[in-house]
């Protein structure tokens, strides 16, 4: 698949501690029957091997299966029609507002490519959290010994 023209960006609240910043890209670029495939193939092996509720992630698999072999998806050639139905579809089963396709024409952001980060990225991360605090505002210890 041309990664310029697709990102499954699957986004599943605790799952994921930093969701990706992707925005979805504008309408009107066109996708290939392979791309629609791989974009599917993709997405569901994400769910079956990383989502928050495995028997959920089955049926997700199974209803987007059926609707593929019906062939729904055959006539979706614009990117963002395809996302859009394809999360439509997704969530029908899920009932999961957090989990989304982004069709994204001008390429995937190495964030999305490489959601890891680096060790000098970890650092920085953690000096920003310790410049606040780690978000700690104060810190009171209550009757009873009681943290607070």
């Amino acid at each position: 698949m041309n990664d310029r023209k697709l990102l499954t960006a699957l986004l599943f609240g605790a799952l994921v501690a930093m969701p990706l910043a992707a925005q979805p890209g504008g309408p009107g670029f066109t996708i290939t029957a392979s791309e629609r495939k791989e974009t599917i193939d993709g997405a569901l092996a994400k769910l079956r091997e990383a989502y928050v509720f495995p028997d959920v992630a089955v049926k997700m698999e199974k209803a987007v299966r059926d609707r593929l072999a019906k062939g729904e998806y055959d006539k979706l050639t614009d990117g963002q029609e395809f996302a859009k139905k394809l999360t439509d579809d997704l969530r029908a089963v899920s009932k999961d507002k957090h989990l989304s396709i982004y069709a994204m024409p001008e390429g995937v952001p190495e964030h999305a490519v490489n959601p890891t980060p680096t060790a000098e990225q970890r650092a920085t991360m953690r000096a920003n959290a310790a410049r606040v605090n780690f978000g700690f505002e104060k810190v009171e210890r209550l009757q009873g010994n009681v943290g607070y």
